[in-house]
């Protein structure tokens, strides 16, 4: 499914502004053509699942270092 990003914020729950701050920090999967921005909601969902597993690994590393 293809969406723009208002309609991704949407089917996501989150703001307009957190979809496109994710976009240009964070470098989520996006689509640029004629000036317009778009998304493919399964590449979105994969990175969203990769950034979870990265995030977990962190923080089981970082309690390994406390103990």
């Amino acid at each position: 499914m293809i969406l723009t990003e208002k309609k991704l914020a949407q089917k996501l729950g989150l703001s307009y502004w957190t979809i496109r701050g994710w976009r240009l920090q964070l470098g989520l999967p996006h689509i640029k053509t004629a000036g317009r921005i778009f998304y493919r909601l399964e590449s979105v969902e994969k990175w969203m699942e990769e950034e979870e597993q990265a995030n977990r690994q962190e923080v089981t590393e970082s309690k390994s270092k406390i103990i």
